[in-house]
């Protein structure tokens, strides 16, 4: 871009600010919408319901398996908690009898190499890395690297026979160059 067009643009922002004062439009105003009052004893059987069945996010998922065969999680990206969540539901879905867990954070491709991680004598961080960075390579966060590392360490401590856990891949390879 030329530094005329950019001085350009500079000089219209601040026009713009300078005159039109978008962020103060909304400031001095009063509100139209009022609430209606409140039924106190509908507020009560709500809190009284509420309390009664809170239950923790974990539980809550697994209690969703009772009814349902598929569950979905959706989940903000790259919140660290929300990763670590999955991580620490792994046993509890295992004991509830859900074995498979799908991720959209791998490769269908991978699929070989995932299972082949998670089934493996020997932990292999620099595969789980691999296979995290293959899906998009700015990925790579810790957090989906340790959710393998925890499905690897729960098949470890499975008798033998006993059905392992296994991470289903759900991504497809991005084709860059349609993006425009």
């Amino acid at each position: 871009m030329k530094r005329s067009t950019i001085l350009y643009i500079l000089i219209g922002v601040m026009l713009v600010f300078t005159f039109l004062t978008p962020l103060r439009t909304c400031q001095g105003r009063t509100a139209d919408v009022s609430m209606r009052p409140q039924d106190k004893e509908q507020i009560a059987r709500l809190a009284a319901w509420a309390s009664s069945a809170w239950r923790s996010p974990a539980e809550a998922v697994i209690r969703s398996f009772d009814t349902h065969e598929v569950v979905f999680l959706g989940e903000f990206y790259k919140i660290r908690e929300h990763a670590l969540l999955v991580g620490e539901l792994l046993p509890a879905l295992r004991d509830a009898g859900v074995y498979t867990l799908a991720s959209e954070y791998a490769l269908s491709e991978s699929q070989a190499d995932i299972d082949a991680l998670i089934a493996a004598p020997a932990w292999d961080e620099a595969k789980a890395r691999r296979i995290t960075f293959t899906w998009v390579v700015t990925w790579g966060f810790q957090e989906y690297v340790d959710l393998y590392r925890a499905a690897w360490q729960l098949n470890r401590g499975l008798a033998p026979g006993e059905r392992p856990l296994r991470i289903v891949a759900l991504g497809v390879r991005q084709n860059w160059e349609l993006v425009k």
